[in-house]
């Protein structure tokens, strides 16, 4: 009895998975990236304040700031480079960079212990208090900028009240490389696009987002997400329950894979499932019903056990994995336009077979590490540090 409960399970959830998702996915994401309108620089925007938070020397930090002078913006540009303190080991790079370009606007914002408030955050709200322009953007330290990467997103802006980038993690080498950039590049990424064109897109992604600073006053500022987990999560809600216009913009951010060790990949991966578990609460519980690689696992092994419908759930199975592969490759191929090694795609097969794993584990503890400190996560992503 259950066993065939279990078939029939997992034969509808593969079936509408991969023909009403999977697929559907698939296409939205070519036409997206491939038929967006504009290739940058019909904006009316001139005056722009950067704000890069930092804590830690990320293997490629020297290059990622020198990227955003190296474009040369034009109008007024003023970057602020913000941490804690001069003895974060980034702030030796910082300054370094604000040397070799004086006539650059480049300011070091040290803003003070951040205490019981997340650290990214803690940067952001105090750097934004120096911000002189009406246009503020955000970008992560392992984010490197260009001039079309940089003007698409001010297009993109003049028709909307916030807007961000997709990211692509580009050229993994070592394994825990891989497995951090496999997760962004398909499963994070491919979810962005289909968010933006079903009118579901109410949160950020906070590698690179650019807002009218008009509309943060309107919230409040950043400060009332100082103790969010995800506060660009928790920003996109805010402003989408007040009507604001939250666009993708259609062009790719390409960011350098950081060098990682299997240990932090994993740590990595733990913490974002329960990241994403404390802020989506009830959905969560049913994300297992979209694990297509394992479902349609489970249905060939209970159709063989069972005899039943033998064929239909071989061809089902090989369907769904070679859809999934295929998919993926065709993303690289046409999207990104960079091609991983060959065995990042059998690695893909284990990640999706891993899912349910790091699902699991999510609802085992409420407590995660980021970047030395240690903090308990409450259900809507609200954070203590402990």
């Amino acid at each position: 009895m259950i066993l065939n409960i279990l078939f029939w399970y997992f034969l509808a959830s593969s079936v509408s998975v991969l023909f009403l998702v999977a697929i559907p996915i698939f296409f939205m994401n070519l036409y997206f990236y491939r038929a967006a309108p504009g290739k940058g620089g019909a904006h009316p925007f001139h005056e722009v304040t950067m704000i890069k938070p930092l804590r830690g020397k990320d293997a490629h930090l020297r290059e990622n700031l020198q990227s955003f002078v190296d474009f040369k913006p034009k109008g007024k540009y003023q970057l602020l480079l913000a941490m804690e303190s001069n003895s974060d080991p980034a702030y030796e790079a910082a300054l370094e960079f604000q040397r070799n370009n004086p006539s650059e606007d480049i300011e070091i914002v040290l803003t003070g212990p951040s205490q019981d408030r997340m650290g990214k955050i803690h940067n952001m709200i105090e750097a934004v208090k120096k911000a002189k322009y009406s246009i503020v953007a955000f970008s992560d330290s392992d984010v490197r900028l260009d001039s079309q990467t940089y003007s698409r997103t001010l297009e993109t802006l003049f028709k909307a009240d916030a807007c961000f980038l997709p990211p692509l993690y580009e050229a993994p080498k070592q394994l825990g490389s891989c497995i951090v950039a496999g997760y962004t590049n398909y499963f994070y990424f491919q979810t962005l696009a289909p968010a933006q064109m079903l009118g579901a897109l109410n949160f950020f992604g906070g590698g690179f987002m650019m807002f009218r600073r008009v509309v943060l006053e309107e919230v409040g500022g950043l400060a009332p997400f100082a103790h969010h987990i995800a506060d660009d999560y928790a920003l996109g809600r805010a402003l989408s329950k007040r009507g604001k216009k939250i666009r993708l913009v259609p062009h790719i951010l390409r960011i350098p894979s950081e060098p990682e060790s299997l240990k932090n990949a994993f740590k990595h991966i733990r913490r974002w499932s329960i990241i994403i578990r404390s802020c989506l609460t009830a959905p969560y519980i049913f994300i297992p019903v979209a694990f297509l690689p394992l479902n349609a696992l489970g249905l060939l092994i209970l159709g063989l056990a069972l005899q039943k419908m033998e064929g239909l759930c071989v061809s089902l199975f090989f369907l769904a994995y070679f859809f999934r592969i295929a998919s993926c490759f065709v993303q690289d191929v046409l999207l990104s336009k960079v091609l991983p090694p060959v065995w990042m795609y059998l690695l893909l097969v284990g990640l999706d077979l891993a899912s349910p794993l790091w699902w699991g584990l999510s609802f085992l503890s409420n407590r995660i590490e980021w970047r030395g400190k240690h903090y308990k996560v409450r259900t809507g992503g609200e954070v203590v540090v402990v």
